[in-house]
């Protein structure tokens, strides 16, 4: 995390009190043994001195001392990566070491996963020494969802050794009834720091130099009700007046809003200040935080230190940050008068060069961020632009995704056309900040790529020009088109040079996914090598497990299952806090068990995976099953069902993905889940429902990957044996064989090799004899025994014939005995029932591409006019869709084809 402001990190230091409230420091020591204490008012109720003072007063010999962190909130930290970023450096003031773990993981080189960040964070915070709090102040300049859906999740699990205080203007929106219902939340409210009249008393007689008559006293109870800000107010007013009159025009104004007491007496206290200091205060209003170089710079003049100790000594309303008092702030209701003041009396346009006087002394100092807030709010578009481009090239706010995105929106068009690298940072941001799958998504990044692209073309910038592609090859890759995505990743390769890692990763990745989806697996290898090394160097951990797994399919398809196993284990141990990665290695293992005929192990694999695509938390905050964890295990759930002959699971799980399959963007899962239901109507005997399957699928399209051709192909061909059409099925077979073992893909051999012995089993049966003793050998090494048991009781008989006609000593023979002895002896799994009651019914013909982005926004609600607007077609077109869409589905109303697209949350 770059760029803190460690100013809102430090704990206010605490004046004397005029007024001791033991009575809410008891309440807040009560509060310290439950999980949270909230102390919500509006502004001036005194709630960061009450807190102050009660962590001072815990400091003291006779307290029990109390670590304490404290991160004061700003409307910038509504970014995720940001928020967590202070959080994590907060409790890193408590104990540095215990939360190297969860530092590692804040954005940097790498995006932001925040389930990991937040169990990195829960168990650095168990290792806390003692017991500890952590106060979070203005909590109401929160308003990102994200935000408070991973604080809930964090407040939940909270450790025992670490207590929060939120302090608010506003009702948070976390789970509040739920901790007060389970005796885990303390409250103060308004009523509860309202000063009491006793504590009225006490205040004026201390802050006044002469007492105040009774009946004056109970007009200021009366009027103030208590509130802290209108009596220091009150009070300043009263001691300034050089009359009783004075004093009493002073409560008169007590009459209004706190809003309008606050702007009222600000104002008075502002025209009783020397001329040089009202000026001073004004100009400096706009500052959220002050330091004496600071001041300088936006009021002018060399005295900005001495100044504000002088204000501090006036008490007007000025709270030091630090134990050096070397950065303030102004009271919130005191700033807030003053920046009206300031506009009401310099202007706006003066105004806005004070912001950007403070915007100019931030890049001087290193501190871009702050700079570029302060420039937008001085509406230096052209300035603001040019810091988000330095910020850009150093990288650090790449995944500050929701700041960026925000900066970027308040650039005049103009100015963002002429900023390249600006449209590419707001590019990233919007895609890591919507759904990726999306296509609504493409459709906002593609006007800032496009102007980053064509900006860069004209200056001749080829190594930006190459980031850019590098970007748009992940974005399209993400909506499914893998095949331009590798053309457009080679072409930013062209242009990046050896040294850009980050840019470079990517692009290698999307070119080594694109070669094996070509079914090339060396080059796809030597790809993934040199992406793991490029993420190795750009410290991406993420991208090295995403290439390291990848690696591991491979090896499947190699037929190097051994190996494979060890690439997930490595996975595991590594990825501990990822629930993403360790979904995929468990299912890639679970992958492997099933081919070893281990079906409890696969099963319990596949459970945990589902599990974790179940609580998977997004970096917005959102609960979601991950579809890329969701329909790979759920297809192997669905064959261990059929192995296992529990045929009535498969049909209801495979009827779920069918729903789920078809909102994604992704044609290979689409049609991964189609295939599945075709492999279970095959084992039902349902060959009319094959025949429709295998004819939709005769086009696979250019983005269908080389291997799940093949395991199409496969399909077809034990179809074509099951209706005498053997001749056909060997020339496929052999075909697939053939380009199998130029690819090096071993376990696609075994798998041809073995059909292939079924399909020349009646007409050749030497040849069938020879093919299944070749698959038996290759198979030796692997262990991939499901590649034979799932063709059921037509290859235990090929087997028994291999093992009554092989020598003793071919080691084919012996695991021709040992596969026959795994074959279950219920005839069911054998043969399977003819019909299922509706098992079928979710085999529908395929949906075309126009079919599924129409069933995609009914799902959304949409009606046939606002589809045709969307789609840019007649509404005749889409009602020829929509009918089209329910006769496929066998659906009757909108609301049925809606239901379809949405899943239920629990499959099991």
């Amino acid at each position: 995390m770059n760029d803190l402001l460690y100013t809102k990190l430090a704990l206010p230091q605490p004046g004397a009190p005029l007024v001791r409230r033991p009575r809410l420091l008891a309440r807040l020591d009560a509060g310290f043994a439950r999980r949270l204490t909230l102390v919500a008012a509006p502004a001036g109720y005194g709630k960061s001195t009450l807190v102050a003072e009660w962590l001072a007063a815990r400091q003291q010999p006779a307290g029990a001392p109390v670590q304490a962190a404290w991160l004061t909130l700003d409307a910038g930290d509504n970014d995720t990566g940001r928020f967590w970023g202070y959080l994590v450096a907060a409790c890193q003031r408590l104990h540095p070491r215990a939360l190297d773990a969860a530092a590692a993981l804040l954005p940097g080189p790498q995006p932001l996963q925040i389930e990991p960040l937040l169990t990195a964070l829960l168990n650095g915070l168990i290792g806390l020494p003692g017991r500890s709090v952590l106060v979070l102040e203005d909590y109401h300049t929160i308003s990102a969802p994200e935000i408070h859906a991973t604080l809930a999740f964090l407040i939940e699990r909270l450790p025992a050794t670490l207590h929060l205080l939120i302090m608010t203007r506003d009702e948070p929106p976390l789970p509040l009834a739920r901790l007060r219902a389970g005796g885990d939340l303390s409250e103060l409210r308004a009523g509860d720091l309202r000063f009491t009249p006793a504590e009225i008393r006490t205040l004026l007689q201390q802050a006044l130099a002469a007492p105040l008559p009774p009946e004056l006293l109970g007009q200021i109870a009366e009027r103030t009700e208590g509130w802290p800000a209108g009596l220091c107010l009150a009070t300043l007013a009263i001691a300034q007046g050089a009359a009783p009159h004075e004093a009493a025009r002073a409560l008169a104004a007590l009459a209004g809003s706190h809003q309008h007491i606050a702007a009222y007496f600000a104002a008075e206290v502002l025209a009783a200040q020397p001329e040089q200091l009202q000026r001073f205060l004004l100009a400096t209003s706009v500052l959220d935080r002050l330091s004496g170089e600071l001041c300088d710079a936006v009021a002018g003049g060399e005295a900005g230190q001495a100044t504000l100790e002088a204000i501090e000594r006036a008490n007007l309303f000025l709270t030091p940050l630090d134990g050096e008092r070397r950065w303030f702030r102004y009271h919130a209701l005191f700033a807030e008068a003053m920046r009206q003041q300031a506009l009401a009396r310099f202007g706006a346009a003066h105004v806005r060069e004070l912001h950007a006087r403070a915007s100019r002394w931030y890049a001087a100092q290193g501190l871009l961020a702050d700079a570029t807030e302060a420039a937008l709010a001085a509406h230096d578009f052209e300035a603001a632009a040019g810091l988000i481009d330095q910020l850009s090239e150093l990288g650090q706010m790449r995944f500050e995704v929701y700041t960026l995105r925000r900066w970027a929106e308040q650039l005049p068009p103009a100015v963002l056309a002429r900023h390249p690298a600006v449209c590419l940072a707001y590019a990233a941001a919007l895609l890591f900040s919507e759904d990726r799958a999306a296509p609504a998504t493409l459709r906002l990044i593609e006007g800032p790529l496009e102007l980053a692209e064509r900006g860069w073309m004209r200056a001749g910038d080829e190594r930006r020009l190459g980031t850019a592609l590098a970007l748009r090859a992940l974005a399209i890759w993400w909506q499914g088109q893998r095949r331009q995505s590798g053309r457009v990743a080679r072409r930013a390769l062209a242009l990046l040079p050896a040294g850009e890692h980050h840019w470079r990763s990517i692009a290698v990745m999307q070119v080594s996914l694109d070669e094996l989806d070509h079914g090339q697996l060396r080059a796809a290898e030597e790809q993934l090598l040199e992406a793991r090394a490029l993420f190795e160097a750009s410290a991406n951990g993420y991208g090295v497990r995403a290439a390291t797994l990848t690696l591991a399919e491979i090896a499947i398809q190699r037929g190097e299952l051994d190996q494979a196993g060890a690439i997930y284990a490595q996975v595991l141990a590594e990825a501990a806090d990822d629930p993403i990665d360790q979904g995929h290695a468990l299912i890639g293992r679970a992958g492997l068990a099933y081919l070893r005929d281990d079906l409890r192990a696969a099963e319990a694999d596949l459970a945990r995976a589902l599990a974790l695509a179940e609580q998977c938390v997004t970096s917005d905050g959102s609960r979601m099953t991950d579809a890329a964890l969701f329909i790979p295990a759920s297809l192997l759930r669905a064959r261990a069902s059929i192995a296992r002959g529990a045929w009535p699971e498969a049909q209801p799980l495979l009827g779920l993905l069918a729903g789920r399959a078809l909102q994604h963007p992704d044609p290979q899962l689409r049609r991964a889940v189609q295939a599945a239901q075709a492999e279970l109507a095959l084992a039902l005997g349902d060959m009319v429902a094959v025949q429709r399957w295998a004819n939709a699928a005769a086009q696979p399209g250019d983005d269908v990957a080389r291997f799940e051709q093949e395991r199409e192909a496969l399909i077809v061909a034990r179809w074509l044996i099951a209706q005498g059409e053997q001749t056909a099925a060997v020339r496929a077979i052999e075909h697939w064989l053939a380009d199998a073992r130029a690819a090096g893909r071993g376990l696609s051999e075994i798998a041809l090799l073995a059909l292939l012995a079924l399909a020349q089993a009646g007409s050749h049966p030497h040849e069938a004899a020879e093919a299944l003793r070749l698959a038996l050998v290759r198979a030796q090494a692997s262990g991939a025994w499901r590649v034979f048991l799932d063709h059921g009781a037509p290859m235990a008989a090929l087997l028994a014939g291999a093992a009554r006609s092989l020598a003793a000593s071919d080691p084919a023979r012996a695991l021709a005995e040992r596969l026959l002895a795994r074959f279950p002896s219920a005839p069911a799994n054998a043969a399977p029932p003819r019909a299922l009651p509706g098992a079928l019914d979710t085999l529908a013909e395929p949906l075309s591409p126009q079919e599924q982005r129409v069933l995609r926004l009914l799902g959304a609600g949409l009606s046939n006019p606002e589809i045709a607007d969307e789609l840019v077609v007649s509404v005749n077109t889409v009602k020829t869709h929509v009918q089209s869409i329910y006769r496929k589905l066998g659906v009757n109303s909108r609301r049925e084809a809606r239901a379809l697209t949405r899943a239920p949350r629990d499959t099991r």
